[in-house]
């Protein structure tokens, strides 16, 4: 394979539905790391940025929380990111290391 690329995707769901969906969507990745055998990987949570303008606190602390649970669940490893998400939202990033040691970032998701 010479390379694969990946648009993007769009998940609407209401607010309750938030985790459920980034447990399944998490839980892909985790599966796509596997297949592709990419052993070391990590997730970085980027929070509300200071010049976010789009949504209300308590909707960010939310999406927030939403993030952390699901993750929390995996039992996977993360890392906070304060202030790195998108001015619409929270956002989960996954960087994988190559087999030269590099740092590469795949996927992003941003709730």
């Amino acid at each position: 394979m010479r390379g694969f690329t990946q648009d993007d995707a769009h998940i609407c769901c209401h607010s309750d539905e938030l985790e459920a969906e980034i447990l399944q969507v998490v839980s892909l990745i985790e599966e796509f790391l596997r297949v592709f055998r990419f052993r070391k990987h990590r997730y970085r949570l980027g929070t509300r940025p200071a010049k976010a303008n789009d949504g209300d606190p308590s909707s960010w602390a939310h999406a927030i929380g939403a993030l952390r649970s699901a993750v929390q669940k995996l039992n996977l490893d993360v890392e906070v990111d304060e202030g790195g998400g998108a001015f619409y939202g929270p956002k989960l990033d996954v960087h994988v290391e190559d087999a030269h040691g590099r740092a590469w970032q795949l996927s992003t998701g941003a709730v």
